[in-house]
């Protein structure tokens, strides 16, 4: 999941095993996360949620930064990559951590 702001962006990698990290376009970020159960859980459910979804995504071809207020998610299969954004302002209140069916629905509607 990658979000775009006014001069940077975030991303925040999520796989099946439960290991977390977040990359900022800054150079900084932070890698692993799954010695903790909470990140482990969650980023576990992310996966299980994206892989329900990942039906209704486009496959894609190229990977630009998103723009400001944007969040675009890929989710990384045996058949390749896919991808589907929205507004930040329809994810919920913290688009950074929280991920739902919702959101899901949203970003593959647009």
């Amino acid at each position: 999941m990658e979000i775009g702001y006014t001069e940077s962006s975030a991303k925040l990698v999520a796989l099946a095993d439960g290991s977390a990290s977040i990359y900022l376009s800054s150079g900084g970020g932070t890698i692993g996360g799954i010695g903790h159960q909470t990140i482990r859980k969650v980023t576990q459910q992310m996966v299980q949620i994206a892989s329900e979804f990942q039906p209704q995504m486009k496959q894609a071809s190229s990977f630009p930064l998103p723009q400001k207020g944007e969040t675009t998610f890929y989710v990384l299969t045996d058949g390749g990559v896919f991808t589907a954004n929205a507004p930040e302002n329809e994810l919920g209140y913290n688009p950074a951590f929280i991920i739902t069916p919702l959101s899901c629905r949203s970003c593959c509607d647009h």
